[in-house]
């Protein structure tokens, strides 16, 4: 490791093939390959340096549940029917499920530290993708900013063609559960969501909307089951204007709560019995099973040529 430059409680520091942001209390370090975040460690009083993520700190995983941390999802959440769809103007589109994001590697385009935080941003264009089929110009760039026991995580989309771009975007971390493996069970962890009505969409074997929704009134608590987990939660938001979910782990005592005012819709998500929930804030899901056009997409954004979108989760750690 290189390039150690500290100011005050935090500091940054690179390797070859990850950037780390540490400061007192919370410590993550972040892939170039796809600018996803693969360690995220709190210093806790009583329990010291927990790694919070499935995964933690593995550059390359083989983890028999699932081997990946949390990437980001662009220009597509979830998949394709087929893996291709179709604009209304006959332009095809080909690209495996989530997208191509996770899978480029971006290029450092800013970090910095200060008393109070320190960042990393990252980007990419359409000029460094391969082996798919996405008719569109754009810039993506990703920003990590960490504060004392928070985390700041940004996505922000370019249009830089010369029409309208047609796309979705999401998050996709993957938390321990328990927190500390060997301290309680998975069971044992509380999942809770912020107050509101909801529509929960219905997924088949392949992740793929059936058309069957019904609507829920979320009251805090969220009980989930093995069997839901593993066909995946979607749930649509748009009625609650503050939205967030958590973990509550009661064994350790420690609390993680994700808040993502700037999507509407939400995943949850673990393979029966994995060790592990993903809590995945997102514009959009996969298709419908009867396909539409890329542009009738279910929660598909839309920008105009020269305009940017950009969309941040807040994640908080307490106990």
């Amino acid at each position: 490791m290189k390039g150690y430059f500290f100011t005050m409680k935090y500091s940054i520091a690179e390797t070859n093939t990850y950037d780390e942001l540490a400061g007192d209390q919370m410590t993550v370090k972040i892939l170039r390959c796809g600018a996803e975040l693969f360690s995220m460690q709190i210093n806790h009083p009583q329990y010291g340096v927990i790694g919070l993520l499935l995964n933690d700190g593995e550059e390359n995983p083989s983890h028999a549940w699932w081997n990946s941390h949390a990437p980001f999802l662009f220009p597509i959440v979830g998949g394709l029917v087929d893996k291709r769809s179709r604009c209304r103007d006959g332009r095809e589109i080909m690209l495996d499920s989530h997208g191509f994001a996770r899978k480029t590697v971006f290029t450092v385009i800013d970090k910095g530290q200060n008393r109070d935080c320190a960042w990393i941003e990252y980007g990419i264009d359409h000029t460094m993708i391969s082996n798919v089929v996405y008719p569109w110009h754009f810039e993506l760039g990703v920003r990590y900013e960490i504060s004392g026991l928070g985390l700041k995580v940004s996505m922000k989309v370019t249009n830089t063609d010369e029409t309208k771009i047609w796309y979705q975007c999401g998050w996709h971390p993957g938390f321990k559960t328990p927190f500390i493996y060997g301290k309680g069970k998975k069971s044992d962890v509380m999942l809770f969501m912020s107050k509101g009505k909801a529509i929960r969409y219905e997924c088949d074997r392949d992740s793929f909307l059936t058309g069957n929704k019904k609507e829920l009134e979320l009251q805090g608590a969220f009980p989930f089951t093995e069997n839901d987990l593993d066909y995946t939660y979607v749930l649509d938001l748009q009625e609650i204007k503050e939205r967030s979910v958590g973990l509550f782990d009661p064994n350790s005592g420690i609390t993680v709560t994700l808040s993502f005012d700037d999507f509407p819709h939400l995943g949850i998500w673990s393979n029966a019995n994995g060790p592990f929930i993903c809590l995945e804030p997102w514009q959009g899901c996969d298709d419908f099973a009867v396909q539409t056009l890329f542009e009738d997409k279910f929660g598909i954004a839309a920008l105009d040529a020269g305009q940017h979108d950009k969309r941040e989760i807040n994640v908080s750690v307490s106990w």
